[in-house]
């Protein structure tokens, strides 16, 4: 069946005014709307690195609350909190949050440890040989 042309018109402006049904936004897109939304509300320049840590640990604290409840709709909105929060940080400082993730990785790629069932972490050279086996 052939669409008219008003048909093909409404679908193309549902499209425009609804694109986050049809897409999922990378995080460069989020990224860059992230800090537009810090510089309109004047974020950046009027407050300071503490501040903003301080605000970290907050949302950090908040993550925890969502676990503890098993919320999953809240653990992701406040994981994203925190991800707001490590934006500007990395802005201000003058990199980029993308970096950050990068140096993290970087740091412990080559870690040869193990995570226990009981949630310890053991570093190889202290994994019994069984263990050692799962992760050579």
């Amino acid at each position: 069946m052939q669409q008219t042309e008003t048909q093909q018109d409404e679908a193309d402006q549902f499209l425009l005014n609804n694109p986050e049904q049809f897409f999922t936004p990378t995080f460069q897109d989020t990224k860059w709307g992230v800090l537009e939304w810090f510089s309109d509300r004047r974020i950046l320049t009027n407050t300071t690195l503490v501040a903003q840590a301080k605000k970290l640990g907050e949302e950090a604290g908040e993550v925890y609350g969502a676990i503890e409840e098993m919320d999953k709709g809240e653990i992701i909105k406040e994981l994203g909190d925190c991800m707001v929060v490590i934006t500007g940080l990395a802005e201000m400082i003058g990199i980029s949050p993308e970096e950050c993730y990068a140096s993290a990785f970087d740091k412990i790629k080559d870690r040869k440890g193990l995570m226990r069932a009981d949630g310890q972490w053991v570093k190889y050279e202290s994994l019994t040989k069984d263990e050692q086996k799962l992760i050579a």
